[in-house]
């Protein structure tokens, strides 16, 4: 007969209920950091320049927030998203696809790549148009997750009292 015996695991368990807390504070403060540099990310790299995002009018770059880690009994929670305004708008963008276009009206100032000397409303039909996906969320999460999983390492470290490099 083999028979095993743990011990010491009640020092084990009182070591993880006291770092409990402070593995939460470090996790919201790294989510924080890195929530953070996500969202300047997206608005520096992802709609400028080059991008077929890249800034028009700035509604979409705009609508890009953080809502600030929260710790909850399950863990830090913290989310990068688009702002209720522009969140159809950052939807067709971020997933593509076919999105009916409703008539409306559209203020005419070149005709035939000529500038028209007097510009002229014009009423636009309805009609149906495609999007391609441009991911601009999606991409820097996944472009994030090594240094997602990195701060991670490091806030337990932190939270076990040890230093890290």
């Amino acid at each position: 007969m083999i028979t095993a015996q743990i011990v010491g695991d009640d020092r084990v368990r009182a070591q993880l209920r006291e770092m409990t807390p402070r593995l939460r504070r470090e996790l919201a403060r790294g989510m924080s950091v890195l929530l953070f540099a996500m969202e300047r990310h997206v608005k520096q790299v992802k709609l400028q320049g080059g991008n077929p995002l890249h800034r028009r009018s700035g509604k979409l770059s705009d609508s890009i927030h953080v809502d600030a880690p929260l710790q909850t009994d399950r863990g830090v929670v913290g989310r990068l998203y688009s702002g209720r305004e522009t969140a159809v708008y950052g939807r067709v963008h971020e997933y593509g696809g076919d999105f009916l276009i409703p008539t409306h009206g559209r203020l005419v100032t070149k005709a035939f790549g000529r500038v028209l000397a007097t510009p002229v409303w014009a009423i636009v039909r309805q009609h149906m148009a495609h999007f391609p996906e441009r991911s601009f969320l999606r991409s820097t999460m996944r472009e994030y997750a090594g240094r997602f999983a990195g701060m991670v390492q490091a806030a337990v470290g932190r939270a076990q009292g040890k230093a890290t490099a």
